[in-house]
């Protein structure tokens, strides 16, 4: 079966890259690598979680796009004459990168789980795409990026990783809506921006 991809020019979900960090220390291969010993054993014959994550990492390092700094891919077409991936919606929104920060998360627990060292290098690079991506003001997208950084400070605890989580932290100040009863955060329909709760749906 041939699989087309199709790749585009890489867009921001902003035009703004305000949340730039040099995490090359932070996101090394030496600090990325499992840790732990390798060692030969013989064990019942039942359901091998440890396999089951390395082939999460397998899956989740090979799917990655890297034109687009190794975002992940938000659609697949199959029922098409040439099926392939992208990362747009038909309506050209971009599908994939919104969920970078699940993803780059999964792949680094699932590698911490199985101790698999496959494509070790695209966890750095993932990461980094990712922050990369994030605009300048609080989105959805940003608290899942610092979700997955949190984890991965938790696992390779580094100062630059702290750094960038908290100006993506600091993101969230500019798109959040500060009223005399609180603070809300609100990313859909402008009609329904006034509502008590400051979302509705």
């Amino acid at each position: 079966m041939l699989l087309a991809l199709v790749v585009g020019p890489w867009v921001s979900c902003s035009g703004l890259y305000a949340i730039e960090a040099n995490l090359d220390g932070a996101l090394s291969l030496d600090k990325l690598k499992p840790k732990g010993q390798y060692y030969d054993a013989t064990v019942p014959d039942t359901l091998d979680l440890a396999e089951r994550a390395r082939l999460t990492v397998h899956g989740l390092a090979s799917f990655l796009n890297p034109n687009q700094n190794y975002a992940p891919y938000g659609q697949g077409w199959f029922n098409v004459r040439v099926p392939y991936l992208t990362s747009k919606l038909i309506g050209g929104s971009d599908s994939g990168a919104p969920n970078w920060g699940k993803i780059a998360e999964a792949l680094m627990m699932a590698r911490m789980m199985s101790g698999s060292q496959e494509n070790l290098d695209i966890d750095g690079k993932t990461f980094k795409g990712m922050v990369a991506w994030m605009p300048d003001y609080g989105t959805v997208p940003s608290s899942r990026a610092m979700h997955a950084l949190m984890a991965m400070n938790q696992l390779h605890p580094d100062p630059k990783l702290v750094e960038t989580i908290g100006r993506l932290a600091d993101s969230f100040n500019k798109s959040a809506k500060h009223r005399e009863t609180g603070v809300v955060f609100y990313e859909g329909d402008p009609f329904y921006d006034n509502g008590p709760a400051g979302q509705y749906g």
